[in-house]
């Protein structure tokens, strides 16, 4: 499309013409990724949001295409997490969001590159380069020790139920891969009127048709899931999820228990840290002055529990000597020692300092951090997930109970889901979350959508306990109950959950899409060049 532009100009100026058409591509597909994205709520520009870069990658050379992604990925993260500087570190909060987005930018030369060379040196059409790049980078995003793999691009589409179902066979990989390619598949037909050899419009042919048919057939699984889901039989334990104010006082949580107990909540979910005394049998024995409040808490919880007939979980940290835990307790009717579950996956930098002993003390100080061991959290075991609780009635399921973050990570939850052996599964993921201290309603529903998408991918119901946005999901994704989201209201939302006794395939085998997709991206960058 290069040919396009003004004969008479000099290759200089037609130089630069390309580069400010490729900067005005990437800034385009940024605030498009940024519209369609959790918060924004305009999911449908996700299916449009890579043609601008797509047509940079036809009329560009590789070093401005590579430096147009970087840029739109960097732009687009950026937008994302605006949220980040609602962090009360001042300055701080922008340095750290300045390098969240470079660094998700950076993750942008991997499609950059693949997707360039598949369509200029092997003829690949764009409907297959460019969703095995974009799944590609992502993953790679994963397995990167960041934050969180914070802005998939299936994640805009959690409200899109029939879309996401495939989640469960691959991922929201598969998600991410599946809009990708309606992008790529935009593109080829565009072509196609400038298409000069044979052998390319019969490709891109063949490209346009697969296409079609991958998202005829997604559309088709689709339907067949939700309606499976509509005729599920077996039904799970009321649950009750926890909208508390933000800041809220132990007196409170207490009171909203009473009130989900008299409504027959089965379950009773609190946020994360609700208690701001640790609750473990260690601290209860020690000689701390809070120690006695801690017992009188630990002993009203199991007296409500046992009472009522059934399960309380709370969010509290637990205090071992020099070692703090950000943990789960969840009071059984009939023990009387609580279950209690550490958070494994932590926040760096919001939890722990990384390689504080290397070079972790010059990195904190930039964000403006205390480095004092005293102060970070330690990271649990998985030991016990999921877990087995028994009701006063006998009826007995089981539940995993992520803390925060950790149901961004769909490694994380299919950890915490199955057992080692991969033959128990959990009925229902408990997730506790203080998203509060964020106050910006485009994280809460952009950590909203990320539990929808889990749910999907194992088939389990989700119940999420917050201080901004609490809510119940089905096994299929769809929002059963929701509540306000806001810092000042107290509600709560409750449902009794479906319960999906079967195994997804994407639980069982884990990341095989995505590695697929990775593999396949190598081998279109490192593929010897067909002569021309």
């Amino acid at each position: 499309m290069a040919h396009l532009l003004p004969l008479h100009t000099t290759r200089s100026g037609r130089t630069w013409c390309v580069v400010l058409i490729a900067l005005a591509a990437a800034l385009a597909s940024a605030v498009l990724f940024w519209l369609a994205f959790p918060g924004q709520e305009r999911w449908y520009f996700a299916y449009i949001y890579l043609v601008p870069m797509l047509v940079v990658v036809v009329f560009a050379d590789t070093l401005v295409t590579c430096l147009m992604f970087v840029l739109a990925a960097a732009v687009s993260g950026g937008m994302c997490c605006l949220w980040l500087l609602t962090i009360p570190t001042g300055s701080a909060a922008m340095r750290g969001l300045s390098c969240a987005a470079l660094w998700h930018g950076l993750f942008a030369l991997l499609p950059a590159l693949a997707i360039h060379r598949a369509y200029h040196r092997l003829h690949v059409p764009m409907t297959v380069a460019a969703p095995l790049a974009i799944a590609a980078s992502e993953y790679c995003e994963v397995i990167m020790p960041t934050v969180a793999p914070w802005v998939p691009l299936g994640l805009s589409s959690y409200r899109c139920t029939t879309m996401i179902q495939v989640a469960d066979l691959a991922g929201v990989y598969g998600v991410s891969f599946v809009i990708a390619m309606v992008n790529g598949l935009l593109v080829d037909v565009a072509l196609l009127a400038y298409e000069r050899t044979s052998e390319g419009r019969r490709l891109r042919y063949v490209g346009v048709g697969a296409g079609i048919l991958i998202l005829l057939c997604v559309a088709l699984y689709g339907r067949s899931r939700l309606a499976a889901g509509e005729q599920r039989a077996v039904t799970g334990p009321i649950v009750a999820a926890v909208k508390a104010r933000y800041g809220s006082f132990w007196s409170e949580h207490v009171s909203t228990i009473g009130e989900a107990l008299s409504a027959r909540a089965e379950v009773v979910l609190l946020p994360e840290g609700a208690s701001d005394v640790p609750l473990n049998s260690e601290f209860r024995d020690s000689a701390s002055a809070l120690a006695r409040i801690s017992a009188a808490r630990g002993t009203l919880l199991q007296a409500l529990s046992a009472a009522s007939g059934s399960v309380i979980v709370t969010g509290a940290s637990s205090q071992e000597k020099d070692k703090r835990y950000n943990s789960a307790f969840i009071y059984l009717p009939r023990q009387t020692v609580p279950l209690r579950y550490d958070k494994v996956r932590l926040v760096p930098f919001g939890e722990y300092i990384p390689l504080v002993d290397y070079g972790g003390v010059v990195i904190s100080r930039l964000f403006g951090l205390s480095t004092r061991r005293c102060n970070q959290v330690v990271p649990g075991k998985s030991e016990g997930c999921p877990y087995a609780v028994e009701l006063g009635s006998g009826r007995t399921f089981a539940v995993a109970v992520p803390i925060c973050f950790e149901d961004c990570w769909p490694g994380r939850i299919r950890q915490l889901v199955f057992d080692r052996s991969k033959q128990r599964k959990a009925d229902v993921v408990l997730s506790l979350t203080s998203d509060g201290s964020l106050k910006a309603q485009s994280e809460w529903l952009q950590h909203l959508a990320h539990s929808v998408l889990r749910a999907v991918e194992q088939r389990v119901a989700f119940a999420r306990a917050n201080t901004s946005l609490a809510a119940i999901i089905s096994p299929e994704g769809i929002i059963l109950s929701q509540s306000a989201a806001d810092l000042t209201s107290r509600d709560i939302v409750m449902a009794r959950v479906p319960l999906e006794p079967r195994y997804t395939f994407y639980g069982r085998t884990g990341d095989w899409f995505s590695i697929t997709c990775m593999l396949l991206s190598g081998v279109l960058m490192l593929w010897p060049i067909r002569d021309a």
